[in-house]
């Protein structure tokens, strides 16, 4: 079972057209929850934006594995949370999901060209697309992935950024 508890404070809409980057809630947002995944479990922690007490509330979801650490995770301005990367079985991993909120589950998408942990990842708004940036490749010699890629949502595809 996963607590439940408030926060004390209220969370605010930006209004549209403000100088805040793409990862802000606007007025024409579609998302309701704001939410993490928890590394080493398969819990993904929300809050649902229209409930007026703004409580914690917590799904497990229905996976065969653990959410992995180090990995990273954005949402789109749909309010669709992907996850990337991150160290699964002792390795960096090359692994994105999609989490199917109302399935309680996480669908494998188009692997990343690189394995990445404790990379960048950005949501760019007016592409509708994820970019990933860096990382670790090797947990040995914590060897740096000096590349950068491009997720399209739409076409579900990866290329390397310019």
């Amino acid at each position: 079972m996963i607590p439940s508890f408030k926060l004390n404070q209220k969370i605010k809409r930006i209004p549209k057209n403000s100088d805040n980057d793409d990862n802000t809630f606007d007025v024409t947002s579609k998302r309701i929850y704001v939410g993490t995944f928890i590394p080493g479990s398969s819990k993904f922690l929300f809050v649902n934006l229209q409930d007026e007490q703004l409580q914690f509330q917590g799904i497990n979801l229905d996976i065969n594995f653990k959410i992995p650490q180090l990995a990273k995770f954005g949402a789109d301005s749909d309010g669709n949370y992907y996850l990337g990367g991150g160290i699964q079985q002792g390795k960096a991993s090359e692994n994105f999901y999609l989490l199917l909120f109302n399935q309680r589950s996480l669908n494998r998408l188009s692997p990343m060209s690189a394995p990445r942990a404790k990379h960048a990842m950005k949501y760019i708004k007016k592409l509708k697309s994820f970019i990933v940036v860096g990382g670790i490749s090797d947990l040995e010699s914590f060897k740096p992935q000096k590349s950068s890629e491009i997720y399209n949502i739409s076409s579900n595809t990866w290329s390397p950024s310019a």
